[in-house]
């Protein structure tokens, strides 16, 4: 009898937890139909913008080293090269030359100037010297001070030649004007060995509308920075060209004197010991510089060189020049020969192309109507040695 009451008891809690087990079970299982049913709800109300992923597993994996050298942006010219052609300019202090100086004078340059030549001529712009005495002048190049032999200023170009006491200097090669575009880009190098990338705004700087005498060459090209340069400062293509050097600060960059224009002016220096250009003899407004209304107005053309009285009341032709016989005032000078004054170069540097005395014929308009006159072109000495 005890054994009986004994396994009921035990019959009674085995059917007790299995009715337990079996209620946890069914509740789990409504439980979890109402939360699908509500996430299923959720999801559909969602906007469309909202993706939901399944999580993946997928092995680890090692990114490789990429084991190719950066290539460099400098043109391969400027890491070739040993030393720079680029020299700076200091002012001296007292007679000695201390170290102490030099290191000083380097913090604060006057301008920088370009080798163009082994044996010491140097070439930099008017802007970098103005009104200093060339005794107080230094050059340091690789490392060494020299004093000026010689300076001489060109008025026709606003460049200035200097001669130091020095040997191996590594020559500069020129850019011509006429290659270099809008949009090309360049290096700026104010100290050696050290460049800033830099692009070709305009190669015609429009900033300034002013009368011109027919000797001055007027082109600046326009390039693009903030950086601050010093006057002299070069200017370099990508094959390691000189294309010019910095003249002055501008509005939107910097002006720059192209390389090219002083070819004509070295080379005389060079043969004769001064700088003498073709001469014809008139001031000059170049059209395209004009605003395109103002030549509406006036019935002008788009371009050429307009024979014109400057704001001092300077005469438009000098008398005893060779266009006395030949041109008036108000004419307009479309060619020289047969290059057309199209803004991309003006009546100076067309100029500079002829040597003195050569015999070049001008088209024109004069009163609307066409003309020509040929004529020989004078000698003028435009170098001036400074002291």
């Amino acid at each position: 009898m005890k054994f009986f009451s004994w396994y009921r008891v035990l019959a009674g809690a085995i059917i007790l937890g299995t009715a337990l087990l079996g209620g946890a079970f069914a509740g789990w299982m409504t439980s979890q139909n109402f939360f699908s049913m509500r996430w299923n709800e959720l999801v559909s109300s969602l906007p469309e913008r909202f993706h939901f992923f399944a999580t993946t597993s997928t092995p680890a994996q090692l990114i490789s080293v990429e084991r190719e050298p950066l290539a460099s942006l400098y043109p391969s010219s400027f890491a070739s090269r040993r030393l720079s052609p680029l020299a700076l300019l200091v002012r001296r202090s007292g007679v000695k030359i201390s170290l102490d100086h030099l290191v000083t004078a380097l913090d604060h340059p006057l301008g920088g100037a370009v080798a163009l030549t082994s044996d010491g001529w140097l070439v930099t712009v008017n802007s970098a010297l103005v009104n200093l005495p060339m005794n107080d002048l230094l050059v340091i190049w690789n490392r060494r001070a020299y004093p000026v032999m010689q300076a001489i200023r060109d008025a026709a170009t606003g460049a200035v030649f200097v001669k130091i006491d020095a040997k191996d200097l590594p020559a500069a090669e020129f850019v011509s004007a006429q290659d270099v575009a809008a949009g090309a880009a360049v290096w700026f190098e104010s100290s050696p060995k050290e460049f800033y990338p830099s692009l070709v705004v305009s190669v015609q700087d429009r900033s300034s509308v002013e009368v011109m005498v027919s000797e001055h060459v007027a082109r600046r090209f326009l390039l693009s920075g903030t950086e601050a340069h010093i006057p002299g400062s070069a200017v370099w293509d990508g094959r390691g060209r000189l294309v010019g050097l910095v003249d002055a600060k501008a509005v939107n960059g910097w002006q720059v004197l192209p390389a090219s224009t002083l070819e004509k002016a070295f080379a005389s220096l060079l043969a004769q010991r001064e700088i003498r250009h073709a001469f014809l003899g008139v001031r000059v407004l170049d059209l395209s510089d004009v605003a395109l209304e103002a030549k509406a107005t006036s019935s002008l053309p788009l371009s050429g060189a307009w024979l014109h009285a400057d704001r001092l009341g300077m005469p438009v032709i000098l008398p005893t020049s060779p266009a006395a016989k030949f041109l008036r005032e108000g004419d307009v000078i479309s060619a020289v020969e047969r290059d057309i004054l199209d803004g991309t170069a003006d009546l100076g540097e067309r100029l500079l192309e002829y040597p003195p005395g050569a015999e070049i014929t001008l088209h024109g308009l004069r009163q609307g109507k066409d003309f020509q006159v040929t004529l020989k072109l004078g000698s003028l000495i435009t170098s001036e040695k400074l002291k």
